[in-house]
């Protein structure tokens, strides 16, 4: 028994010492500016249990260096100009533009979708309930399945370098940033799309829902998103 003590003691402070030498190792990490390397290696420690110095200094680390990182994919992002290409409209466009004809009628992928709030929350409803309504399957939910895992993920160039997850199709969970309302809120669950003006929509396979916000205007750019992650942020408070 007292063997069996003194090995639970030796293997709680062997962990313990453990977890130290790589808060040291995150501080050394932060130092050098190496921010997103730092969020990986408390990434790696975030499920070990920490004292509770320990765990305000793994806090204090990791809040540093997303904020850092996030100030770094910003800056690279003003650098590239990746956002003035994308949201270069022509000078020849007027702000009707997207009502005429010629914008309506034409196919453009990722860009020129036409629909209601309710239509694309329906969508997504019948998305997050098993692909299948009123005898009508849209395709198989393995596929989906498939469509909705992580498959890409970094700073988004044309977004300011907001830190964007995509699987195929759709964007997945992304939490607030430094930049507030420009981007959207998706939940752990949720798999959507945002559009420009403000316009969100998302389906959740946990909660069994599907959410639409389309505006009869375009947002202003400070705050694109804000009514979006508002209601957002309400519904799922509703669902707890």
């Amino acid at each position: 028994m007292k063997k069996i003590a003194l090995l639970i003691i030796t293997l709680i402070v062997s962990n313990l010492y453990s977890q130290k030498k790589e808060l040291r190792q995150v501080d050394k990490l932060i130092s050098q500016s190496f921010f997103e390397e730092a969020l990986s290696e408390l990434s790696e420690i975030e499920s070990l249990v920490l004292s509770s110095e320990d765990r305000y200094k793994a806090d204090f680390y990791y809040k540093k260096a997303k904020v850092s990182t996030e100030l770094k994919n910003f800056k690279d992002a003003i650098k590239s100009r990746d956002y003035a290409i994308a949201f270069d409209t022509g000078r020849s466009d007027d702000d009707n533009y997207p009502n005429k004809d010629d914008w309506r009628k034409g196919e453009v992928p990722s860009a020129n979708g036409h629909g209601t709030a309710a239509s694309l929350a329906k969508l997504f409803g019948i998305m997050s309930t098993g692909c299948e309504r009123d005898g009508v399957r849209l395709f198989d939910e393995s596929i989906l399945n498939k469509a909705i895992e992580v498959h890409s993920r970094g700073p988004d160039t044309v977004l300011f370098g907001s830190n964007l997850k995509f699987g195929y199709c759709f964007m997945l969970e992304q939490k607030s940033n430094f930049l507030g309302d420009f981007v959207p809120t998706f939940k752990k669950t949720a798999f959507g799309h945002a559009g420009a003006g403000g316009a969100v929509a998302f389906g959740d396979k946990e909660k069994k829902i599907g959410f639409a916000f389309v505006g009869n205007r375009q947002q202003d750019y400070s705050m694109l998103y804000r009514t979006a992650n508002k209601l957002i942020e309400e519904i799922y408070s509703i669902l707890k």
